[in-house]
């Protein structure tokens, strides 16, 4: 997997509801802790209330939500057609992204109708959501999150204020240390080795990692690597002495011990959820 991916996915980003709705009136967004939202305009327009103050949404604008807040959606032109897609999203989990992601974020038509993957992934979306073929719902799901996704590579490839670890994913050499923390997180890294792989000094590398990524590079590897057990854990069919070495342990006690420091439970609680 790609480092994005990576972290997406141990973020354990799952579309929850997907819907196209036609909006006459008004439509309200309450969401919880460790929830998103995901609104794209079809047909019409909205304003969006939202505690960063109102915002109009034209045919084919978007706005993303994340984290606990309300907002309300009202109709200018009814009805409005939109896509609705809700998000269960761990950000409370310990990674500068889940911590960067902005709560409120939108993007304008352009970025719908310019033939990009995004737009490619919105108009398949409405067809499965209007024509319901056999195997909609897991398709409409699959597609909902690849919309997330491409809402956060847009906020990169346009050159928008981002998260500062997307930023960090086009820096060459920051992008080097990620590589070789993600490629290899049982590995016992010290800071030269990785600043050698990106060709930069120790103390430029650290204060470069540091700035872009958020986190000191040994931090970062720490708490990639439990990030990364806890999602072997979580799926099960691992050993816990193996996902142990894989997250750089010599024994299953010690990981174990790690672990619960660092998340506040022990490891078996994943094991009796999965």
């Amino acid at each position: 997997m790609d480092i994005l991916t990576e972290v997406v996915d141990a973020l354990q980003l799952r579309a929850t509801a997907v819907q196209r709705l036609s909006v006459l009136s008004e439509l309200r967004e309450d969401l919880q802790s460790g929830e998103a939202a995901l609104v794209i305009v079809l047909r019409g327009d909205l304003t969006a209330g939202t505690a960063s103050g109102d915002r109009t949404l034209l045919e084919t604008d978007y706005l993303l939500l994340v984290g606990a807040q309300a907002a309300q959606f009202t109709s200018a032109t009814p009805p409005t057609d939109v896509i609705r897609c809700r998000y269960s999203l761990q950000t409370s989990l310990p990674h500068p992204l889940a911590r960067q992601l902005p709560s409120v974020l939108s993007l304008g038509a352009r970025y719908l109708t310019d033939r990009s993957e995004l737009g490619r992934a919105v108009e398949l979306l409405e067809n499965e959501l209007v024509n319901t073929r056999l195997g909609s719902e897991f398709v409409t799901v699959r597609l909902a999150e690849i919309a997330f996704v491409e809402v956060l590579r847009k906020r990169q490839l346009e050159d928008l204020p981002e998260p500062a670890f997307l930023a960090a994913l086009s820096d060459s050499p920051v992008r080097t240390g990620l590589d070789l923390i993600h490629r290899s997180p049982n590995r016992a890294w010290r800071v030269d080795e990785l600043a050698s792989g990106a060709g930069l000094s120790r103390g430029v590398f650290a204060e470069r990692f540091h700035r872009r990524v958020g986190d000191p590079p040994l931090r970062y590897l720490r708490a990639w690597r439990m990030l990364n057990a806890r999602r072997e854990l979580a799926r099960g069919g691992v050993a816990l002495r193996e996902v142990a070495a894989r997250a750089g342990y010599r024994s299953a006690n010690g990981f174990s011990r790690a672990f619960r420091r660092f998340f506040g439970y022990p490891p078996s609680v994943l094991r009796r959820v999965s």
